[in-house]
C-alpha cells in the first residue's frame, strides 16, 4: 500500500506530533554556569559547636553554622534537583515529592517549550515562597534544602496549604489529603516524605530567623500551631509536625540528598544529621522512639475516627531478610505484599494491593493469584509490571467489576519468571488452596481484617521496625 501525503496533510501529521506527543525542555532553559563544588562535612566536626547545647541557645548556634551558604540563580535550582532527586533507577529523571513518580528531567514545567504539559514536573518549595520571601532576591527563594520536585498538577493542589494530617483524598497523589484546620486549607503528604517535610521545615525556622536580614533579606520564619495565610512569614502545624519527625525517622535517601545538597551550596540541614536536635529545640519527646532508627519504620495509623489513613503508600519498613513461603533465595532483594484493602462502609472504594521490596527488583510477570477460601480455589490473578525500589514500591489497584472478596480468602504473590511462590497469606482465616500456584499450600493468616464498618481510605499493612520479617506484624 503506497501513502500519499500533500503539503497540508504533513503539515497537520508534524503537528500532531509535536502537540500530542509532546515536547521536552532544553537544557539551556535550566542552565547553571555558576556551580560550586563543596566539600562533604563530617557532621561530628561541622556541629561541633554545638555539643553540649539545648533548647534557645542550641538553635541559635545551628543557625550560625549553617548561615551564609551559597546562592544560586532560580535557573540553577533546575540543574541542581536533577542531582539532590534523581532517580536511582534512571538518573535522566527526577523522582517527584508528593506521588513519588518517576519523570524525565527534561519533562520539566517550562510552559509553552513542553506544551504547557499538566504532566510535567515543577519547583516546589516546602515552605510556600508566598509567606515570607516572594522575591527571587530573597536567599530562602532559591535555598536547596526545602526545593524539591513535584508533578506540576499535584503542587497545584497542594498550593500554599498548611501541613496536617487529615482531610479527604487528593485526586491527584494516592496517599495526600487535603483538609482544612481553623478556618484554613491544609495538605498531609504520604508518610513516606512526612518525616523528611517536618525536617525541611524545621531547617527553614532555623536558618531563617531574622538574625541575617540584611544578608538574606529574609524575615524570621516561624511554625505555629495554628493555619496561616499569606503573605505572613509563618506555616503550621508545629504539633502534627514534630509528630511526623517522630514517627517517621530519617532515611538513606534524606542522608544522600543532604550530602548533596552541600555539596550545591556548602551548608547542611542539621535535624537530618541529628534529628535528636528536634526534641532538644522543641522540648518534644518522641517517646517510644527516642533512639530515632537510622531507616523509616513503618507506623500504625493514629487512632482517630476522623482520619483517613493513607491507602497506598510504602509503610517504609525495609525488610532485608525476608523468610517467606517457598523462598529459595533469603537474604536476596525480596518482594513482599505490604498493604491491602478489601472492604469499607458502603460501597467499597480504592481496593489494591501494595507490593514491597527492600532493594531493586523488576516485578514485570511477577503475579498475584486472589484465593476463594470456600473451596480453596483462585478466582482471578493480576500482573505486575515495572521496577520495585526502596522509594517506589508497587500498587496494583482493583476495579469495581474485579474487586476483591471478603474473607476468609487470600492472596498469593507468585513470581512465575521462576516458578516461585513467594507468600500465601489471608485474612479472616486459614485454608489450602485447591488449584493455581500454591496448590496444596497451608495460608498464613494475617490475624486482622476489615469489615463493613471499616471507614474509607483505611487499610491492612505491615508495622514494626527491624531487619527482618519476623520483626513486622501485619
Amino acid at each position: 500500500m503506497t501513502i500519499f501525503f500533500n503539503s497540508l496533510t504533513l503539515s497537520f501529521f508534524l503537528f500532531f506530533i509535536i502537540t500530542f506527543i509532546g515536547a521536552q525542555c532544553s537544557d539551556s532553559y535550566a542552565s547553571c554556569s555558576t556551580r560550586e563544588i563543596f566539600e562533604v562535612s563530617d557532621p561530628a566536626i561541622y556541629y561541633a559547636s554545638a555539643n553540649g547545647l539545648s533548647g534557645t541557645e542550641l538553635k541559635t548556634v545551628l543557625n550560625s553554622i549553617i548561615r551564609g551558604h551559597k546562592k544560586y540563580s532560580y535557573d540553577c535550582v533546575w540543574t541542581a534537583l536533577a542531582e539532590t532527586d534523581a532517580d536511582a533507577l534512571n538518573p535522566e529523571h527526577v523522582i517527584s515529592i508528593y506521588t513519588r513518580n518517576s519523570i524525565a528531567r527534561l519533562d520539566r514545567d517550562c510552559g509553552s517549550a513542553n506544551n504547557y504539559s499538566p504532566d510535567a514536573w515543577n519547583r516546589e518549595h516546602i515552605w510556600p515562597k508566598s509567606h515570607g520571601f516572594p522575591s527571587q532576591g530573597q536567599d530562602a527563594y532559591t535555598d536547596i534544602h526545602h526545593i524539591v520536585p513535584a508533578d506540576k498538577s499535584t503542587n497545584t493542589d497542594r498550593s500554599d496549604n498548611d501541613f496536617k494530617s487529615g482531610g479527604v483524598p487528593d485526586d491527584e497523589c494516592l496517599g495526600c489529603y487535603e483538609g482544612e484546620f481553623n478556618g484554613g486549607s491544609t495538605w498531609e503528604p504520604p508518610d513516606l516524605v512526612k518525616g523528611q517535610v517536618a525536617r525541611m521545615l524545621f531547617y527553614m525556622i532555623t536558618r531563617y530567623d531574622g538574625s541575617d536580614f540584611d544578608e538574606s533579606d529574609t524575615p524570621e520564619l516561624t511554625l505555629v500551631d495554628d493555619s496561616t495565610t499569606y503573605p505572613n512569614p509563618s506555616l503550621g502545624v508545629l504539633s502534627d509536625l514534630l509528630q511526623w519527625h517522630c514517627d517517621f525517622p530519617v532515611s538513606d535517601r534524606e542522608r544522600l540528598r543532604n550530602d548533596v545538597v552541600e555539596s550545591w551550596q556548602g551548608n547542611r540541614n542539621p535535624f537530618i544529621d541529628y534529628p535528636e536536635f528536634v526534641e532538644s529545640i522543641w522540648d518534644y519527646s518522641c517517646g517510644g522512639n527516642p533512639s530515632m532508627p537510622s531507616q523509616p519504620t513503618s507506623n500504625p495509623p493514629t487512632v482517630d475516627p476522623t482520619h483517613k489513613a493513607p491507602i497506598s503508600t510504602p509503610t517504609g519498613a525495609f525488610p532485608t531478610v525476608p523468610t517467606y513461603i517457598n523462598n529459595p533465595t533469603p537474604g536476596s532483594c525480596s518482594v513482599w505484599i505490604n498493604e491491602f484493602h478489601y472492604d469499607n462502609t458502603g460501597s467499597d472504594v480504592d481496593e489494591f494491593v501494595e507490593v514491597g521490596c527492600n532493594g531493586i527488583v523488576d516485578v514485570t510477570g511477577y503475579k498475584l493469584f486472589f484465593y476463594n477460601g470456600n473451596g480453596g480455589g483462585y478466582y482471578k490473578k493480576s500482573e505486575l509490571s515495572g521496577i520495585c525500589s526502596i522509594d517506589h514500591f508497587i500498587v496494583v489497584p482493583m476495579s469495581a467489576a474485579a474487586s476483591i472478596q471478603n474473607g476468609p480468602d487470600g492472596i498469593a504473590l507468585v513470581n512465575t519468571n521462576e516458578n516461585i511462590v513467594l507468600e500465601f497469606i489471608s485474612y479472616e482465616g486459614s485454608f489450602i488452596a485447591t488449584n493455581g500456584p500454591a496448590v496444596g499450600m497451608k495460608s498464613v493468616s494475617i490475624g486482622v481484617s476489615e469489615t463493613s464498618s471499616t471507614p474509607e481510605g483505611y487499610s491492612l499493612q505491615l508495622v514494626g521496625s527491624g531487619c527482618g520479617s519476623s520483626d513486622f506484624i501485619w
